[in-house]
């Protein structure tokens, strides 16, 4: 989903399937006509936890203290779901940038919905960060990539370490993943 499609849903009150990806990049012009909108449908919706999220995505996108809008709504979600949408959305923008504080939060994000993902979900989530984990990650980060993007070069770093993401032999299965 392009993160104009992301936000016009969260917009429209649609909360998104935990294994949705909300962190495509926007252009910063874009970002800025979206914080806009955002801002405008606050006002008379300010408890609403979707246009809180997706303020959080087009401050980041802006480039402005995302930080502060996920920790304010970090102390005021009410479910263990919103949690976990939450930590998954604000990792995911960090993995975007390949910043080394994504794992953090993209780990809570798992471990807070493992109860609420369908099988399908789940397993797509947890191949998702399996791949995601290839990435090199720092301090500083990096240009903001989509997840396709994110997944190829994930998959290219894993060819070049040997991998392939296949195992080498049947005894080496561990999980039901592989």
């Amino acid at each position: 989903m392009q993160a104009t499609e992301t936000l016009q849903h969260l917009l429209d009150g649609e909360l998104p399937a935990l294994s949705t990806w909300l962190a495509d990049p926007l252009p910063p012009g874009e970002a800025v006509a979206w914080r806009e909108r955002v801002a405008c449908r606050l006002m008379g919706e300010p408890g609403s936890f979707n246009l809180r999220l997706a303020e959080i995505i087009v401050r980041y996108w802006c480039e402005e203290d995302a930080l502060m809008h996920y920790q304010t709504l970090v102390a005021v979600v009410d479910t263990n779901r919103q949690r976990a949408q939450l930590e998954f959305c604000y990792g995911q923008l960090l993995i975007a940038r390949k910043r080394l504080t994504a794992w953090r939060h993209l780990e809570r994000g798992f471990a807070l919905a493992v109860h609420d993902m369908g099988p399908d979900e789940y397993f797509q989530v947890l191949r998702r960060h399996g791949n995601l984990r290839q990435l090199a990650l720092s301090q500083a980060g990096s240009e903001p990539e989509s997840l396709s993007g994110l997944l190829k070069e994930a998959g290219v770093i894993a060819q070049l370490r040997g991998s392939g993401g296949k195992r080498r032999h049947p005894s080496d299965h561990q999980d039901t993943v592989d």
